[in-house]
């Protein structure tokens, strides 16, 4: 072994040239371990998760709007917002499911590789997102609530405009996702 401080004995994320390079995508042939069993649970379990988050996430929005109409807090327009995001990422669980049980060979077409693939990364980030909103929301709620009892912490980040708010977090999760369109 040569000396792990000498800079010649290093090499760093380099090819040996014996190695043959892909210059498409499609020459890469990724394959999984061959187990049709594991393949086939694994989709069951991704349609499950789909019925189920289907039903629990239509069940917050049905609720929330009709037994929380005429309380249109900033919670719960984060709420609902939330519900539909995670909504349309248990749609794309289906075509994932697909792709899984036949050992990840596409069948759809480039299209809807793209597409599905932007609506899961778009809903990551519009999950996190909304998240970190809900969190800064409660943050506030709690900072009024303490400058209302005369202790007085930083309220410059408290807002109450979350219609502008969710418009802006939709379309920044959507400049996000723009560079997967390409």
């Amino acid at each position: 072994m040569g000396d792990p401080f000498n800079s010649s004995s290093r090499v760093f994320n380099r090819t040996p040239r014996g190695h043959a390079t892909f210059g498409n995508l499609e020459d890469i042939d990724v394959t999984a371990d061959r187990s049709p069993v594991l393949r086939i649970m694994v989709s069951v379990v991704y349609i499950l998760e789909c019925a189920i988050g289907l039903v629990g996430n239509s069940l917050v929005i049905f609720i929330m709007r009709v037994k929380h109409c005429r309380q249109s807090t900033t919670i719960n327009v984060f709420i609902i917002n939330l519900a539909v995001t995670d909504l349309q990422f248990v749609l794309t669980l289906p075509f994932w499911s697909v792709d899984t049980a036949l050992d990840f060979s596409w069948p759809f077409g480039d299209a809807m590789c793209k597409i599905i693939l932007s609506v899961t990364v778009m809903n990551m980030y519009a999950s996190v997102f909304f998240l970190t909103a809900m969190s800064i929301t409660r943050y506030c709620s709690v900072n009024l609530l303490l400058c209302q009892m005369g202790l007085r912490i930083f309220v410059g980040l408290c807002y109450r405009r979350h219609r502008a708010n969710v418009y802006f977090l939709h379309c920044d999760q959507l400049c996000q996702i723009l560079p997967l369109g390409y």
